[in-house]
């Protein structure tokens, strides 16, 4: 089965001849990739869960795996009288059939199968917390503190964006104001204008009326010198007796 290198997907683990009580840590990796880990600690699952016919269902989400055939890891923490701590660490490496590639992912989700189970000893005490190392506790914990970390760099981000909105809107409600008060101070310049527009609409008409009365005066002296004249014209200075 192809899987793209991008994809998240599903792989069923044919588990039903094993304890499903017993805890294990199954790691899937191709050559030179990121791991990635899916665990029972006895009570917990990690990035998978059992279904009702038994078997696993590992839910591989943003594993990040180099190109190349998939392969896991499974590790079995077995109680058993026959070791000195009661602990049987058993462990197989297997090639699956999946093949982390660039192009297209088959629709189906693969089956593994795994290998025959361990034939244990008698059961020893119960298997504990305390029973696993520091070393396999960092590995159940690690797909927990990863989801952890990318919340926490979810947040951050969700914080940086929330930010930066805010420093947005600020800009425009500042951008608003600084624009509002240019358009208060060109109806106030347009008000301004229209005033000294009507007071020399005024001064014209005022000049014009002033203007017409001039004219009028101007041509009634102007008749009154043309009759004044012709008057003149028509005395008999000769006759006249001084």
């Amino acid at each position: 089965m192809n899987v793209n290198y991008q994809s998240d997907f599903k792989i069923i683990e044919s588990t039903t001849d094993v304890d499903l009580t017993t805890p294990f840590i199954f790691t899937y990796m191709t050559v030179g990739s990121n791991k990635f880990v899916a665990s029972f600690d006895g009570a917990v699952y990690s990035n998978c869960r059992r279904l009702d016919n038994g078997y696993l269902m590992v839910a591989l989400d943003n594993p990040r795996f180099a190109l190349g055939p998939l392969s896991v890891k499974r590790e079995y923490f077995l109680t058993d009288s026959d070791f000195k701590d009661g602990i049987c660490n058993y462990v197989t490496v297997q090639k699956t059939d999946i093949n982390i590639v660039v192009g297209e992912t088959d629709e189906s989700s693969p089956d593994v199968n795994v290998p025959p189970y361990y034939q244990k000893g008698d059961k020893g005490d119960p298997f504990t917390y305390e029973d696993f190392t520091s070393e396999q506790i960092d590995n159940i914990k690690r797909p927990a503190l990863e989801a952890a970390e990318l919340a926490n760099e979810a947040v951050d981000s969700a914080l940086v964006a929330t930010n930066n909105a805010i420093t947005a809107t600020n800009e425009a409600n500042e951008a608003t104001n600084l624009a509002n008060d240019a358009r208060d101070q060109a109806l106030e310049a347009a008000q301004v204008s229209h005033s000294a527009a009507q007071e020399a609409n005024t001064n014209a008409a005022y000049a014009k009326d002033q203007g017409d009365y001039a004219k009028g005066e101007g041509d009634r002296i102007s008749e009154l010198i043309i009759i004044t004249s012709e008057e003149a014209s028509n005395v008999d200075y000769e006759n006249i007796n001084i």
